[in-house]
């Protein structure tokens, strides 16, 4: 079983988030700017907009896990980490001590997990990068996007 697996949202509850989130703001600023309070105009144009928007935002922001199997583990760790510093990812946390029920440490992450974080100053948008070393078994978790990224460039 991959530790990683629950790492944050996913496709449904992002394009949720997104998509209500469009509606909320966009439906009453746009009657505002139509010159009424509930012009049915804004929620013509605002809800297919959101639907949009909503799905942009889950396809490249939900969170995907990625598991890799390896002969070595250490290499592919010295590989992602060198990729991630040249994204400007440092690393933050490696959970090793596992001193909690189920193996989590004392931030709540699974014994093996090393985090990395953005330190360019788009760090906001870009989200944090989990990586779980057990054995072979290389899981890497984040933003959909970011994940396909370094998919790609493992690959």
């Amino acid at each position: 079983m991959n530790p990683l697996e629950k790492s944050g949202p996913g496709l449904v509850p992002t394009f949720a988030y997104y998509f209500l989130c469009c509606v909320l703001i966009g439906v009453p600023v746009g009657s505002q700017l139509l010159g009424s309070p509930f012009d049915p105009r804004a929620f013509a144009w605002g809800v297919p907009l959101a639907a949009i928007i909503g799905a942009i935002g889950a396809k490249a922001n939900h969170s995907k896990t990625i598991e890799i199997t390896t002969k070595k583990p250490q290499r592919l760790e010295q590989d992602l980490q060198r990729l991630l510093e040249g994204w400007q990812f440092t690393r933050m946390i490696a959970a090793t001590e596992g001193d909690r029920a189920e193996g989590a440490d004392a931030n709540g992450l699974p014994k093996g997990t090393i985090v990395y974080q953005n330190t360019s100053r788009w760090r906001w948008m870009s989200g944090k990068v989990f990586v779980n070393i057990q054995g072979n078994r290389v899981a890497i978790a984040s933003r959909a996007r970011l994940v396909e990224r370094i998919q790609h460039h493992l690959s």
